[in-house]
C-alpha cells in the first residue's frame, strides 16, 4: 500500500503542467460558478452530466490554496486519503463484534479500507481534477455519520442535527454523481430489530436522512427536467437497465461498508458467487455492447474495441 501510495504521488508531481484529458471541460464549471455564483442559472447553464458538487467543492479550495498544475491535481489524491481513513472507521465499527465469517476474511480494516483506493478506476479518478472524489468523500462521510447515529450511545442526543447533516452530505453527493441515488434504499440497513420489531428510533432517523436528501436534491431535477442537465450531453437513455446495472457497482461499495455482514451468506455458500458472476457478465452482453476496460489504449494494437 505505501508502495502504491508513493508511486500514485510520484505520477501525480510528473504529470502535466496543464489539463488534460477531461480537466478543461470540468474546469470551465467553475469559471460558470464564478460568473453566475449557485444561482438557477448556473443549474440550468450547468454543461456537465455530473452535477455541481465538484464545481462548487474544487472552486472554494482553488479560492483557498490556487494552486498550479500538476500540483492541484493533489486535491483529488488528499479527499482519496481521507476518504480511505473514513472508510478504515467505518469498517472498524462495523465489523467489531460481527459475523466471524466475515471479520474472519478482514482481519484488517486499514487493509480492507486501502483495497478500495487501490482499484484502477479509483487511480484515474484521484490522480486527475475530475468530479467522483468529492462525491465519494462525502458520501463515505455520510455513512460513518449513519454508523455513529445507529450505533454509538453518545450519540443518541445528536441524533436528530447529525441526521440532517448526513443528509446534507448524502444530498450534496448525489448531485456530484448522480449514480449515488442508490443509497436511498440501502439506507433501510440501517434500521435494526429488537425483538422482532424494527427499532422506531432509527425508522425516525433514517426517514429524516432520506427526506433531507429528496428535497435538496428533487428541486434540481425538476429544474433540470431530470437526472442531468439538460445542456449536457446525452445518450438518450436515462433511467434504463443498462444504467441500473452499471450504478449497481455503488450499491455494492456502499453494501460492503455499511453492512458487512451481508457477506457472510455469499462466504457460506460460494456458488451463490458463481451464479451472481454469471448471470452479471450475461445481462452485460445482452442488454448493451460490453464496455471494455482500458478500449482507448488497447485501441491501436485491436482496432474496432
Amino acid at each position: 500500500m505505501s508502495a502504491a501510495t508513493l508511486a500514485f504521488c510520484v505520477l501525480i508531481s510528473v504529470s502535466p503542467a496543464y489539463p488534460i484529458y477531461d480537466e478543461p471541460w470540468f474546469l470551465d464549471t467553475v469559471a460558470l460558478f464564478k460568473q453566475c455564483g449557485f444561482t438557477i442559472n448556473f443549474l440550468r447553464e450547468f454543461p456537465g452530466a455530473p452535477g455541481p458538487t465538484f464545481t462548487i467543492v474544487y472552486a472554494l479550495i482553488d479560492r483557498v490554496f490556487g494552486l498550479a498544475f500538476p500540483w492541484s491535481r493533489f486535491i483529488s489524491f488528499a479527499m482519496l486519503i481521507a476518504a480511505m481513513v473514513l472508510m478504515w472507521r467505518i469498517l472498524k465499527m462495523r465489523l467489531a463484534g460481527r459475523d466471524p465469517a466475515v471479520t474472519a476474511l478482514s482481519p484488517s480494516p486499514v487493509l480492507l479500507a486501502a483495497s478500495f483506493t487501490m482499484l484502477p478506476s479509483v487511480g484515474v479518478s484521484a490522480g486527475m481534477i475530475l468530479t467522483e472524489m468529492p462525491a465519494a468523500l462525502l458520501m463515505v462521510a455520510a455513512l460513518l455519520l449513519i454508523g455513529k447515529i445507529v450505533d454509538d450511545k453518545n450519540w443518541q442526543s445528536l441524533s436528530i442535527p447529525a441526521a440532517l447533516v448526513c443528509g446534507l452530505a448524502m444530498a450534496a453527493a448525489v448531485l456530484g454523481r448522480q449514480n449515488y441515488l442508490v443509497i436511498l434504499p440501502c439506507l433501510l440497513l440501517a434500521i435494526r430489530w429488537r425483538a422482532g420489531v424494527l427499532d422506531q428510533r432509527d425508522i425516525v432517523r433514517i426517514a429524516l436522512i432520506g427526506a433531507v436528501v429528496v428535497l435538496v436534491t428533487g428541486p434540481v431535477f425538476l429544474l433540470w427536467g431530470g437526472f442531468i442537465p439538460p445542456r449536457s450531453a446525452s445518450n438518450g437513455e436515462g433511467i434504463s437497465l443498462s444504467n441500473g446495472i452499471r450504478s449497481a457497482g455503488y450499491a455494492g461499495t456502499i453494501i460492503a461498508l455499511f453492512a458487512p455482514e451481508i457477506y457472510a451468506i455469499l462466504i457460506r455458500r460460494k456458488w451463490l458467487v458463481f451464479a451472481i458472476a454469471i448471470v452479471s457478465i450475461a445481462l452485460s452482453f445482452a442488454i448493451d455492447r460490453p464496455i471494455l476496460p482500458l478500449a482507448s489504449l488497447l485501441e491501436p494494437l485491436l482496432p474496432g474495441t
